[in-house]
């Protein structure tokens, strides 16, 4: 029953025979050969020594026997830089005796592997490129909003400050104005108003002195009248009584 071993590409293999009853060195024949195209020669030992004179060139410098293990019978044969070629080829171990006629002792399958590449898992961390690209592309997105709504913030400021700043011109130079004009309509319109009040009280004033006055005046020529009027009977009383001497004792009235 043939055996199988397994191996990978560029590895080796080592298929097992081991001879019966431990025959001396000097008089057996041992050797390998395939079972595939007409049976290829392997590996040969004959009387003692290795004879590699009729070895395949497919095999050369590619087989190995473990000398310290001969005399135990163990010729076993190391298959060494494994190809696809060698995959599921059969080997095989015949052993002979003073020139007799081979006999099998061992059959092996060799099953050549191509050599696994070992991938490493992906750390947990790490992002597929199309994840990178989008993360990309929301920086960049979220760094140019950042910076219009600073420019948006920055002329809402700027514009808040002059609008401060015309309400506060504006206010002081109204108030101002306003100062100014009211004083100076207010100076105006004293003085127009003094100059009017002036002109009605000076008016005023002047028709009741003037009335006043005349009032007094027609007084005093009225009392001069009268004490003209009152002399004058006076007078001729005096008159009267230096004419009739009997009217100087009387009382004048």
């Amino acid at each position: 029953m043939a055996q199988l071993v397994n191996a990978m590409v560029g590895g080796s293999a080592l298929f097992e025979c081991f001879l019966p009853n431990r025959p001396s060195l000097s008089d057996i024949l041992v050797y390998w050969q395939t079972a595939q195209n007409g049976g290829l020669a392997v590996h040969f030992y004959d009387s003692g020594k290795e004879d590699l004179r009729y070895q395949h060139r497919l095999y050369q410098n590619r087989t190995a026997l473990d000398f310290s293990q001969l005399s135990a019978g163990n010729f076993s044969m190391e298959l060494r830089n494994l190809t696809k070629e060698d995959n599921n080829t059969s080997f095989y171990c015949l052993f002979s005796m003073s020139r007799d006629r081979p006999k099998l002792v061992s059959h092996t399958t060799l099953l050549v592997h191509e050599a696994l590449v070992a991938t490493k898992p992906p750390e947990p961390s790490s992002f597929p490129d199309w994840a990178v690209g989008l993360l990309v592309t929301l920086a960049l997105l979220v760094f140019v909003a950042s910076v219009i709504i600073y420019k948006v913030q920055r002329w809402r400021k700027t514009s808040t400050v002059q609008i401060t700043n015309g309400t506060a011109n504006g206010t002081t130079d109204g108030t101002a104005n306003g100062t100014s004009n009211g004083a100076a309509n207010g100076t105006a319109n004293g003085a127009a108003n003094g100059a009017a009040n002036g002109t009605a009280n000076g008016a005023a004033n002047g028709t009741a002195s003037g009335a006043a006055n005349g009032t007094a005046n027609d007084m005093e020529e009225d009392g001069e009248d009268v004490m003209l009027i009152v002399n004058k009977v006076v007078v001729d009383k005096v008159l009267e009584e230096q004419a009739d001497p009997l009217l100087g004792n009387g009382h004048v009235g």
